[in-house]
């Protein structure tokens, strides 16, 4: 995942990007702002069992965490050993075709990613998710969970969640080596094989047909809860790592208003929190 943060424009070589912030005008309406923020952007791979920082990277603010991915894994294998990074769970932000194929196919790393919205392979997934399990591309499965009584009585599932596993859809066209990403729009094109698991119900409510949660994967899908559990571990990553460093390890109290001060004080704070 990545982080920002944040400083004023007295920084040296801070980056800065724009940003929409909504606000409530005086008539009670929501306007639009524009805002700039200053500062720097911190990328890490993020050990959630043993809660270790393994690979870490400081760019500007602006800069967008997709391009950074592969340099990153690059550098968790090599302070790791390879081999012992072998399934990633990845923030929508990074979400790049060409990448993802290195990470299994080269890299043999599996991973987990939410997928957009408008992309024609989350399309694909919420259509065929609505189709009867043949226990051969479509796989559901469904976890009880307990109910739960309100104080004004009414009731709630906590835990329940309904899932579908679509085995080898071939619609993210994205997904290749850079050869076969060039022949996307040729006749005859097929897609390399990709699995996908759409969330169908969560909580005990199901969601609108065509909104249903969607998410990319090289894992097997035959048992759809498997991959999303372990999606729903990447929630530590902000939890137990970006919270805690900034509010615990005061991450972003810069020793100077400079890039080489600020870039050595969140190396020294990530090593620090990785040890301790």
């Amino acid at each position: 995942d990545a982080s920002d943060l944040e400083t004023t424009a007295k920084y040296a070589k801070a980056g800065v990007k724009k940003y929409i912030e909504h606000k409530v005008d005086k008539e009670k309406k929501v306007v639009e702002v524009e805002r700039l923020a200053y500062g720097f952007k911190v990328l890490i791979v993020y050990e959630v069992r043993l809660r270790l920082v393994v690979a870490a990277k400081v760019v500007p603010i602006q800069e967008h965490e997709s391009q950074f991915t592969l340099t990153l894994v690059r550098q968790a294998n090599k302070n790791l050993g390879k081999g012992v990074l072998r399934v990633l769970l990845i923030d929508r932000g990074f979400l790049d075709g060409q990448d993802l194929w290195v990470l299994k196919h080269q890299m043999g790393i599996d991973f987990v990613i939410p997928s957009k919205d408008k992309m024609r392979v989350t399309e694909d997934a919420r259509g065929l998710c609505r189709q009867e399990a043949d226990e051969e591309s479509v796989f559901r499965q469904e976890r009880a969970g307990k109910e739960k009584v309100n104080k004004d009585g009414k009731s709630k599932w906590e835990g329940q969640v309904s899932a579908v596993g679509i085995a080898e859809l071939r619609s993210y066209d994205q997904y290749g080596d850079e050869e076969h990403i060039r022949g996307a729009n040729r006749k005859g094109f097929v897609g390399n094989a990709l699995n996908a698991v759409v969330v169908t119900k969560w909580e005990g409510t199901a969601y609108e047909i065509g909104k249903e949660k969607a998410f990319l994967t090289s894992l097997p899908v035959d048992e759809p809860l498997g991959a999303l559990d372990l999606y729903d571990l990447r929630s530590l990553i902000e939890n137990t790592a970006f919270r805690e460093l900034k509010q615990g390890w005061f991450l972003e109290n810069y020793p100077k208003k400079t890039k080489k001060a600020e870039t050595g004080h969140v190396f020294l704070t990530l090593m620090t929190f990785t040890l301790a």
